[in-house]
Protein backbone atom coordinates (compact mmCIF):
# COMPACT_ATOMS: atom_id res chain seq x y z
CA UNK A 1 0.00 0.00 0.00
CA UNK A 2 1.48 3.33 -1.09
CA UNK A 3 3.37 5.31 1.53
CA UNK A 4 2.80 2.74 4.25
CA UNK A 5 4.25 -0.61 3.29
CA UNK A 6 6.76 0.29 0.57
CA UNK A 7 9.82 2.59 0.60
CA UNK A 8 9.27 6.24 -0.15
CA UNK A 9 11.66 6.21 -3.11
CA UNK A 10 9.11 4.22 -5.10
CA UNK A 11 6.06 5.88 -3.61
CA UNK A 12 3.36 6.47 -6.19
CA UNK A 13 5.08 4.33 -8.82
CA UNK A 14 2.67 1.44 -8.66
CA UNK A 15 2.13 1.10 -12.38
CA UNK A 16 5.41 1.13 -14.25
CA UNK A 17 5.15 -1.29 -17.17
CA UNK A 18 2.90 -3.95 -18.65
CA UNK A 19 2.85 -6.64 -21.30
CA UNK A 20 -0.31 -7.16 -23.31
CA UNK A 21 -1.38 -9.11 -26.32
CA UNK A 22 -2.50 -7.33 -29.45
CA UNK A 23 -4.03 -10.53 -30.86
CA UNK A 24 -2.67 -13.35 -32.97
CA UNK A 25 1.02 -14.11 -32.59
CA UNK A 26 2.05 -10.50 -32.16
CA UNK A 27 3.12 -9.26 -28.73
CA UNK A 28 3.18 -5.65 -27.69
CA UNK A 29 4.92 -3.94 -24.77
CA UNK A 30 2.66 -1.27 -23.32
CA UNK A 31 4.28 1.25 -20.96
CA UNK A 32 2.15 2.10 -17.94
CA UNK A 33 2.40 5.44 -16.18
CA UNK A 34 1.65 6.07 -12.53
CA UNK A 35 -1.75 4.89 -11.34
CA UNK A 36 -2.40 2.99 -14.56
CA UNK A 37 -3.37 5.90 -16.78
CA UNK A 38 -2.32 3.96 -19.89
CA UNK A 39 -3.71 0.57 -18.97
CA UNK A 40 -5.25 -1.37 -21.86
CA UNK A 41 -8.87 -0.35 -22.51
CA UNK A 42 -11.25 -2.93 -21.05
CA UNK A 43 -12.86 -5.43 -23.38
CA UNK A 44 -15.23 -6.55 -20.64
CA UNK A 45 -16.92 -4.85 -17.67
CA UNK A 46 -15.28 -7.50 -15.48
CA UNK A 47 -11.70 -8.50 -14.74
CA UNK A 48 -9.96 -11.35 -12.94
CA UNK A 49 -6.69 -10.40 -11.25
CA UNK A 50 -3.70 -12.34 -9.94
CA UNK A 51 -0.51 -11.43 -8.07
CA UNK A 52 2.95 -12.77 -8.85
CA UNK A 53 5.88 -11.95 -6.56
CA UNK A 54 9.52 -12.81 -5.82
CA UNK A 55 10.38 -12.91 -9.53
CA UNK A 56 14.06 -13.78 -9.77
CA UNK A 57 15.81 -14.99 -12.90
CA UNK A 58 18.32 -16.91 -10.72
CA UNK A 59 15.62 -18.69 -8.71
CA UNK A 60 12.97 -19.96 -11.12
CA UNK A 61 10.74 -21.46 -8.41
CA UNK A 62 8.33 -18.56 -8.98
CA UNK A 63 7.60 -20.07 -12.41
CA UNK A 64 5.16 -22.49 -10.80
CA UNK A 65 2.87 -19.56 -10.06
CA UNK A 66 3.23 -18.31 -13.63
CA UNK A 67 2.07 -21.68 -14.93
CA UNK A 68 -0.76 -22.04 -12.42
CA UNK A 69 -2.01 -18.57 -13.40
CA UNK A 70 -2.02 -19.62 -17.04
CA UNK A 71 -3.87 -22.83 -16.17
CA UNK A 72 -6.50 -20.88 -14.21
CA UNK A 73 -7.01 -18.47 -17.09
CA UNK A 74 -7.31 -21.34 -19.57
CA UNK A 75 -9.82 -23.20 -17.38
CA UNK A 76 -11.95 -20.10 -16.87
CA UNK A 77 -12.03 -19.28 -20.57
CA UNK A 78 -12.95 -22.85 -21.45
CA UNK A 79 -15.80 -22.54 -18.95
CA UNK A 80 -17.03 -19.46 -20.81
CA UNK A 81 -15.41 -16.53 -18.99
CA UNK A 82 -15.29 -13.34 -21.04
CA UNK A 83 -13.52 -11.32 -18.32
CA UNK A 84 -10.24 -9.55 -18.92
CA UNK A 85 -7.28 -11.13 -17.12
CA UNK A 86 -4.57 -9.15 -15.35
CA UNK A 87 -1.45 -9.94 -13.31
CA UNK A 88 0.25 -7.63 -10.82
CA UNK A 89 3.91 -8.69 -10.78
CA UNK A 90 6.83 -7.67 -8.58
CA UNK A 91 10.51 -8.45 -9.13
CA UNK A 92 12.55 -9.84 -6.25
CA UNK A 93 14.98 -7.34 -4.67
CA UNK A 94 17.73 -9.83 -5.60
CA UNK A 95 16.79 -9.74 -9.27
CA UNK A 96 19.06 -7.85 -11.66
CA UNK A 97 16.18 -7.26 -14.06
CA UNK A 98 14.25 -4.05 -14.52
CA UNK A 99 11.41 -5.65 -16.46
CA UNK A 100 9.51 -8.91 -16.42
CA UNK A 101 11.58 -11.74 -17.99
CA UNK A 102 10.92 -11.92 -21.72
CA UNK A 103 9.74 -15.52 -21.52
CA UNK A 104 7.10 -14.56 -18.94
CA UNK A 105 6.02 -11.57 -21.01
CA UNK A 106 5.67 -13.84 -24.03
CA UNK A 107 3.48 -16.46 -22.35
CA UNK A 108 1.24 -13.88 -20.67
CA UNK A 109 0.84 -12.04 -23.97
CA UNK A 110 0.09 -15.34 -25.69
CA UNK A 111 -2.76 -15.90 -23.23
CA UNK A 112 -3.95 -12.29 -23.63
CA UNK A 113 -3.19 -11.53 -19.97
CA UNK A 114 -2.09 -7.96 -19.28
CA UNK A 115 0.64 -7.42 -16.69
CA UNK A 116 1.45 -4.53 -14.38
CA UNK A 117 4.99 -4.48 -13.00
CA UNK A 118 5.08 -3.05 -9.48
CA UNK A 119 8.15 -1.27 -8.07
CA UNK A 120 11.00 -3.38 -6.75
CA UNK A 121 11.35 -3.33 -2.95
CA UNK A 122 14.54 -3.03 -0.89
CA UNK A 123 13.94 -6.41 0.77
CA UNK A 124 11.73 -9.41 0.16
CA UNK A 125 8.40 -9.20 2.00
CA UNK A 126 5.70 -11.86 2.05
CA UNK A 127 3.47 -9.39 3.88
CA UNK A 128 3.78 -6.93 0.99
CA UNK A 129 2.87 -9.74 -1.39
CA UNK A 130 -0.33 -10.25 0.60
CA UNK A 131 -1.19 -6.58 0.29
CA UNK A 132 -0.37 -6.43 -3.42
CA UNK A 133 -3.69 -8.13 -4.17
CA UNK A 134 -5.45 -4.90 -3.19
CA UNK A 135 -3.90 -3.25 -6.24
CA UNK A 136 -7.15 -4.47 -7.80
CA UNK A 137 -8.71 -1.30 -6.35
CA UNK A 138 -6.75 0.66 -8.96
CA UNK A 139 -8.71 -1.02 -11.75
CA UNK A 140 -11.53 1.51 -11.75
CA UNK A 141 -12.13 1.02 -15.48
CA UNK A 142 -13.96 -2.20 -14.51
CA UNK A 143 -17.32 -2.63 -12.79
CA UNK A 144 -16.05 -5.65 -10.86
CA UNK A 145 -12.66 -7.23 -10.25
CA UNK A 146 -12.41 -10.75 -8.88
CA UNK A 147 -9.05 -11.55 -7.30
CA UNK A 148 -7.64 -15.08 -7.27
CA UNK A 149 -4.50 -16.41 -5.62
CA UNK A 150 -2.25 -17.92 -8.25
CA UNK A 151 -2.61 -21.39 -6.69
CA UNK A 152 -6.42 -21.40 -6.83
CA UNK A 153 -7.77 -23.77 -9.47
CA UNK A 154 -11.29 -22.73 -10.59
CA UNK A 155 -13.87 -25.42 -11.32
CA UNK A 156 -16.70 -23.10 -12.42
CA UNK A 157 -17.01 -19.86 -14.36
CA UNK A 158 -16.34 -17.11 -11.81
CA UNK A 159 -17.93 -14.51 -14.08
CA UNK A 160 -21.18 -15.65 -12.47
CA UNK A 161 -20.28 -13.95 -9.19
CA UNK A 162 -19.76 -10.64 -10.96
CA UNK A 163 -22.91 -10.99 -13.03
CA UNK A 164 -24.99 -11.78 -9.91
CA UNK A 165 -23.80 -8.51 -8.37
CA UNK A 166 -24.42 -6.34 -11.43
CA UNK A 167 -27.89 -4.74 -11.71
CA UNK A 168 -27.18 -4.02 -15.37
CA UNK A 169 -26.83 -7.73 -16.13
CA UNK A 170 -30.42 -8.58 -17.03
CA UNK A 171 -29.72 -12.28 -17.65
CA UNK A 172 -29.55 -13.12 -13.94
CA UNK A 173 -31.10 -11.72 -10.75
CA UNK A 174 -29.01 -9.35 -8.64
CA UNK A 175 -28.40 -11.52 -5.57
CA UNK A 176 -25.00 -10.26 -4.45
CA UNK A 177 -23.63 -6.94 -3.27
CA UNK A 178 -20.92 -5.28 -5.39
CA UNK A 179 -18.24 -6.60 -3.02
CA UNK A 180 -18.03 -10.26 -2.04
CA UNK A 181 -15.91 -12.24 0.40
CA UNK A 182 -16.23 -15.79 1.66
CA UNK A 183 -15.65 -17.39 5.05
CA UNK A 184 -13.69 -20.55 5.75
CA UNK A 185 -13.81 -22.87 8.76
CA UNK A 186 -12.27 -20.48 11.27
CA UNK A 187 -12.08 -17.18 9.37
CA UNK A 188 -14.76 -14.70 8.26
CA UNK A 189 -12.84 -13.87 5.10
CA UNK A 190 -10.29 -15.59 2.90
CA UNK A 191 -7.69 -13.67 0.93
CA UNK A 192 -7.44 -16.33 -1.75
CA UNK A 193 -10.57 -15.16 -3.59
CA UNK A 194 -12.73 -12.08 -3.32
CA UNK A 195 -14.64 -9.63 -5.50
CA UNK A 196 -14.44 -5.84 -5.35
CA UNK A 197 -16.17 -2.92 -6.99
CA UNK A 198 -13.19 -0.61 -7.58
CA UNK A 199 -14.33 3.00 -7.28
CA UNK A 200 -12.44 6.27 -7.34
CA UNK A 201 -11.24 6.99 -3.82
CA UNK A 202 -11.14 3.35 -2.69
CA UNK A 203 -7.35 3.18 -2.81
CA UNK A 204 -7.12 6.30 -0.64
CA UNK A 205 -9.63 4.75 1.76
CA UNK A 206 -7.58 1.57 1.98
CA UNK A 207 -4.36 3.51 2.52
CA UNK A 208 -5.96 5.52 5.34
CA UNK A 209 -7.07 2.31 7.07
CA UNK A 210 -3.59 0.82 6.84
CA UNK A 211 -1.96 4.08 7.93
CA UNK A 212 -4.16 4.37 11.02
CA UNK A 213 -3.47 0.79 12.04
CA UNK A 214 0.24 1.23 11.35
CA UNK A 215 0.42 4.32 13.54
CA UNK A 216 -1.53 2.79 16.42
CA UNK A 217 0.42 -0.47 16.12
CA UNK A 218 3.71 1.32 16.68
CA UNK A 219 2.57 1.97 20.25
CA UNK A 220 1.90 -1.73 20.88
CA UNK A 221 4.34 -4.57 21.58
CA UNK A 222 5.06 -7.13 18.87
CA UNK A 223 3.18 -8.11 16.71
CA UNK A 224 1.90 -4.50 16.91
CA UNK A 225 -1.73 -5.48 16.41
CA UNK A 226 -4.67 -4.92 18.76
CA UNK A 227 -6.88 -8.02 18.71
CA UNK A 228 -9.78 -6.06 20.21
CA UNK A 229 -9.84 -3.16 17.74
CA UNK A 230 -8.09 -4.85 14.83
CA UNK A 231 -8.22 -2.59 11.79
CA UNK A 232 -10.55 -0.11 13.48
CA UNK A 233 -13.63 -1.94 14.80
CA UNK A 234 -14.32 -3.49 18.21
CA UNK A 235 -16.85 -6.30 17.98
CA UNK A 236 -17.26 -6.20 21.75
CA UNK A 237 -18.00 -2.47 21.92
CA UNK A 238 -20.26 -2.57 18.84
CA UNK A 239 -22.15 -5.62 20.08
CA UNK A 240 -21.66 -7.62 16.88
CA UNK A 241 -19.49 -10.57 15.86
CA UNK A 242 -17.88 -12.30 12.92
CA UNK A 243 -18.72 -15.78 11.63
CA UNK A 244 -16.74 -18.57 10.07
CA UNK A 245 -18.19 -21.87 8.96
CA UNK A 246 -17.32 -23.45 12.33
CA UNK A 247 -16.96 -20.30 14.45
CA UNK A 248 -20.28 -18.56 15.07
CA UNK A 249 -19.59 -15.73 17.52
CA UNK A 250 -16.08 -14.38 16.99
CA UNK A 251 -15.43 -11.18 18.92
CA UNK A 252 -11.67 -10.74 18.53
CA UNK A 253 -9.44 -10.08 15.55
CA UNK A 254 -7.67 -13.34 16.22
CA UNK A 255 -8.30 -15.50 13.15
CA UNK A 256 -5.56 -16.54 10.75
CA UNK A 257 -4.05 -13.49 8.99
CA UNK A 258 -6.43 -11.12 10.81
CA UNK A 259 -3.43 -8.79 11.13
CA UNK A 260 -2.76 -9.05 7.40
CA UNK A 261 -4.79 -9.37 4.20
CA UNK A 262 -7.68 -11.43 5.60
CA UNK A 263 -8.42 -8.98 8.40
CA UNK A 264 -7.94 -5.91 6.22
CA UNK A 265 -10.24 -7.38 3.56
CA UNK A 266 -12.98 -8.06 6.12
CA UNK A 267 -12.78 -4.58 7.64
CA UNK A 268 -12.62 -2.82 4.28
CA UNK A 269 -15.58 -4.65 2.74
CA UNK A 270 -17.88 -4.69 5.79
CA UNK A 271 -17.05 -1.63 7.88
CA UNK A 272 -15.49 0.79 5.37
CA UNK A 273 -17.38 0.08 2.14
CA UNK A 274 -20.43 -1.23 4.03
CA UNK A 275 -21.67 -2.95 0.91
CA UNK A 276 -20.74 -6.63 0.87
CA UNK A 277 -22.05 -10.16 0.55
CA UNK A 278 -20.35 -12.75 2.73
CA UNK A 279 -20.62 -16.41 1.73
CA UNK A 280 -20.61 -18.64 4.82
CA UNK A 281 -21.02 -22.26 3.80
CA UNK A 282 -24.49 -22.52 2.23
CA UNK A 283 -25.58 -19.10 3.49
CA UNK A 284 -25.06 -15.61 2.09
CA UNK A 285 -25.12 -12.60 4.38
CA UNK A 286 -25.74 -9.23 2.76
CA UNK A 287 -24.66 -6.07 4.56
CA UNK A 288 -25.27 -2.49 3.45
CA UNK A 289 -24.64 1.11 4.38
CA UNK A 290 -26.64 1.44 7.60
CA UNK A 291 -23.51 1.42 9.77
CA UNK A 292 -22.80 -2.14 8.81
CA UNK A 293 -26.16 -3.45 10.05
CA UNK A 294 -27.08 -6.74 8.42
CA UNK A 295 -30.02 -6.33 6.08
CA UNK A 296 -30.88 -9.96 5.56
CA UNK A 297 -29.77 -13.54 5.21
CA UNK A 298 -30.12 -15.19 1.79
CA UNK A 299 -30.20 -18.95 2.10
CA UNK A 300 -28.15 -21.13 -0.17
CA UNK A 301 -29.37 -23.78 -2.57
CA UNK A 302 -29.67 -26.31 0.25
CA UNK A 303 -32.83 -24.68 1.53
CA UNK A 304 -34.87 -22.53 -0.77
Amino acid sequence: IIGVLIPTDVEGALFSSAATSSGGDQQEMLPITQHGKNVPPPKSPYAIAFVLGAINEAQPSYKGFVYSTLVSARILRRLGSTSDFHVFARLSPESNLTALPEEDQRVFAGYNISVTLLPKLHHQSFTQLQYDKFEALQMTQYKRVLYLDADVMPLVNFDTFMMLSDPDCVDVPTLLKPNMIYATRGEPSNGGMFMLEPLEGDTDMMEDIVRRQHESGQKLPYPHFDKIWGWGHSFIEAGDFWEGIKVKYGRRWAWHAAHADQGLLYYFAKYAKKDVSIIIGDRIQSWSANDGIKQGNLRGSNDE
